[in-house]
C-alpha cells in the first residue's frame, strides 16, 4: 500500500460526513494507524479528522484495523469534557480501501507546549490545572475499565479554553461493554511509546498490564511538566532539587512511579486527592508567589475533607494561617457526615476563635441518642474550641445550649471561668433538662467540680436524706471533696441503715486510698469491721473484705 498517495487522493477529495464534504486544509501529523487532517466546515469552526492510513510496510493489518475501530467506538460512547469526544464518523471509499475515519474539536496544542512554558507562578498554576483535569478525564476512562496505555503530553491535548482532552485512544484496552468488537490483548504486544511505558510494559507481560501503567505515565508527565525534564528515570534528581516548593511533591511522584505496580496508588482517584491537597502549598511557596485567597479556600476544604489525619492537620494550619476568611468554609463542614472531618474543623475554629463561630460550635456539641451510654457528639472537639472563645462568649454557649449535652462537655466550655458564674450557668443548664447523665454519674458530681463550697450543702442534705443519694454515685464524687468534707460524707454514708455490701467495699477502697490522719483512719476501719461482721445479706466475699480491714489495721 502506498501511503502517501492515499493521503494526496484524500486531501483532493475531502471526507464526506453527513450531506456534507469537509475540505482539508493541511495534514497535522500521523501515527502508527492514522493521519490527522485538519479540515474546514462551512460555516462552523475548523474539525480534525483522523483517517486510518496505516504504514507501507503493514498494509490493511487487521488487528490495527480493529484497534482503530474500537477507538472509534470509544470515544463516540465516553462522555466526559476531558476525554476527546467523536464529532462524526463514517468511511471514506479510496480505489478499493475502505478507510475508517472520525471527526473531533480542533486543538490548540498538547501539554507538549506547556512542558516547554514559562514556569512562573500564574504559569504554573496553569500547567497543574490543567495536569489535574487530564487525570479526571483518565481516571473517566479507568471508571469504565479502560487502560489507555499511550499516555504522553501529546496525547493530551488543549482546547483554545485551556481544557484538557485526553485523546489517541487508539492501543488502549478496551472493555468489552464499552467497545463494538472484543480485541484481546496479546502477550508478546509492545507499544510505541517506551518513554512513559511502565515497568511492566517494558518488560513484561503485555496482559498483565492494568491502570496502575496509567497511574505510572502520568507520574512521569507531571515530573516532566514541572522540571522540564525527561520523565523519571532511575536517580532522577527529586523535584526539591528543581524548587523547594515542589519538595511537596516528591512523595507523590515517586508512588506513582514506583517500579512495583503494589506500590503505586490504587486509583487515580487517591492521586487526585493528594495532587489537589498539596497543590496549594506548591502554589504558595513556589517563587514567594502566594497564592490568592480563592486558592488557600478550596486547598483547606480539601484538606479538611481528607481522610488522612496528616493532611486535616495541615488544614487547621492553613485555618490558623488565614484566619477569620476561613470562618464560613469551617462552619460548612461542620456539618459534614463525617465525624473527623467535623472535628477538624471544630478544632480550626477554636484556633481562630471568632465570635460568629459560636452558634455553630453549640449546634456540634448535640448528640443523636437520649441515651448518655450511646451518646457520640457530633463534634467531640466542640467544647474544646468553645473553651477557647472569651469567658462572656463561653457563658453565652451555655445559654443557648438547647439539647441535651455531656458533663465533660459542660466541664471543657467552662473551664477557667469563676466558679461562681460556672456554678449558675450549670444551674440554669440543670433546670432546662439539658445535662446528658449516665446512671453512674449526678448533677451533684458536676457542680462540686465546679465550685466545692457552694455544693456541699446540697451533697450533705442529699446524704442526710438519700434524695438521689446512693452509694456508686457517692464513689464518683467523693474525690472532688475537701479532706474535711470526705471525712463527713464517710460517717454519714457509715450511718445508712440500709447499706448494702457494695456499699461496704466502696467505702473500705476510699478509706484505703484516702490521705486521712492515722488516727482517723482507724476509727474508720474499725467501724468499717464492725458493720461488715454484723452484715446479714449476701456478701461474697466478706472474708476477703475483712481480712483487707484487718491487715490496714496492723
Amino acid at each position: 500500500m502506498d501511503r502517501k498517495r492515499l493521503v494526496r487522493q484524500i486531501k483532493s477529495k475531502g471526507i464526506p460526513v453527513d450531506s456534507k464534504t469537509l475540505k482539508i486544509l493541511r495534514e497535522l501529523g500521523s501515527g502508527g494507524n492514522g493521519v490527522a487532517f485538519l479540515c474546514e466546515v462551512e460555516g462552523a469552526d475548523p474539525v480534525v479528522a483522523k483517517v486510518y492510513i496505516p504504514p507501507d510496510s503493514r498494509d490493511l493489518d487487521d488487528r490495527a484495523f480493529k484497534r482503530f475501530k474500537n477507538e472509534i467506538s470509544l470515544i463516540s460512547k465516553m462522555q466526559h469534557p476531558n476525554v476527546i469526544r467523536a464529532l462524526a464518523s463514517g468511511t471514506i471509499q479510496i480505489g478499493a480501501y475502505s478507510l475508517p475515519f472520525y471527526t473531533m474539536p480542533l486543538a490548540a496544542g498538547t501539554l507538549r507546549q506547556e512542558v516547554a512554558g514559562s514556569s512562573g507562578p500564574h504559569h504554573l498554576e496553569r500547567k497543574l490545572r490543567i495536569f489535574v483535569r487530564a487525570l479526571l478525564g483518565v481516571a473517566a476512562l479507568h471508571s469504565h475499565g479502560i487502560v489507555h496505555r499511550d499516555l504522553k503530553p501529546e496525547n493530551i491535548l488543549i482546547s483554545k479554553d485551556g481544557v484538557p482532552w485526553v485523546a489517541d485512544l487508539g492501543i488502549a484496552r478496551i472493555s468489552a461493554q464499552l467497545a463494538t468488537t472484543g480485541l484481546k490483548t496479546l502477550a508478546s504486544e509492545r507499544l510505541r511509546n517506551q518513554d512513559y511505558y511502565a515497568p511492566e510494559q517494558r518488560f513484561g507481560n503485555a496482559t498483565d498490564v492494568d491502570h496502575r501503567a496509567d497511574i505510572y505515565a502520568l507520574g512521569c508527565i507531571l515530573y516532566e511538566l514541572l522540571s522540564g525534564r525527561p520523565p523519571v528515570r532511575t536517580n532522577s534528581p527529586k523535584l526539591r532539587s528543581f524548587s523547594e516548593a515542589f519538595a511537596l511533591l516528591d512523595s507523590v511522584i515517586d508512588r506513582m512511579t514506583a517500579f512495583d505496580p503494589q506500590h503505586r496508588y490504587f486509583c487515580l482517584e487517591d492521586v487526585l486527592e493528594e495532587l489537589s491537597i498539596q497543590i496549594g502549598g506548591v502554589l504558595a511557596a513556589h517563587e514567594g508567589g502566594g497564592p490568592p485567597i480563592t486558592t488557600d479556600l478550596p486547598t483547606l476544604v480539601k484538606l479538611i475533607k481528607s481522610s488522612n489525619e496528616a493532611f486535616r492537620q495541615q488544614g487547621i494550619e492553613v485555618a490558623r494561617r488565614i484566619g477569620n476568611q476561613a470562618v464560613p468554609s469551617l462552619h460548612d463542614l461542620l456539618g459534614s457526615a463525617r465525624r473527623d472531618v467535623r472535628n477538624s474543623a471544630a478544632i480550626a475554629l477554636g484556633h481562630i476563635a471568632s465570635p460568629d463561630s459560636l452558634p455553630y460550635l453549640v449546634g456540634a456539641l448535640y448528640g443523636n441518642t437520649d441515651k448518655a451510654s450511646r451518646f457520640r457528639p457530633s463534634a467531640d472537639t466542640a467544647a474544646q474550641a468553645l473553651a477557647k472563645l472569651p469567658a462572656v462568649e463561653r457563658l453565652n454557649a451555655i445559654a443557648y445550649i438547647a439539647q441535651p449535652i455531656r458533663p465533660v462537655q459542660v466541664l471543657q466550655i467552662l473551664e477557667g471561668i469563676p466558679p461562681a458564674e460556672a456554678y449558675e450557668a450549670v444551674k440554669g443548664l440543670a433546670e432546662r433538662g439539658h445535662i446528658l447523665l449516665d446512671w453512674g454519674e449526678s448533677l451533684l458530681e458536676l457542680l462540686v467540680r465546679l465550685d466545692e463550697p457552694r455544693a456541699w450543702p446540697e451533697i450533705r442534705q442529699s446524704l442526710e436524706t438519700r434524695e438521689s443519694a446512693y452509694g456508686f454515685k457517692v464513689r464518683r464524687y467523693i474525690k472532688y471533696l475537701s479532706l474535711e468534707h470526705q471525712i463527713e460524707t464517710l460517717n454519714i454514708w457509715l450511718m445508712w441503715e440500709n447499706i448494702d455490701s457494695y456499699d461496704l467495699e466502696n467505702i473500705v477502697n476510699i478509706v484505703l486510698e484516702s490521705n486521712f490522719d492515722s488516727l482517723t483512719r482507724l476509727g474508720f476501719l474499725r467501724t468499717l469491721k464492725a458493720r461488715i461482721q454484723v452484715y446479714r445479706g449476701q456478701f461474697r466475699d466478706r472474708d476477703l473484705l475483712r481480712q483487707r480491714v484487718m491487715a490496714a489495721m496492723d
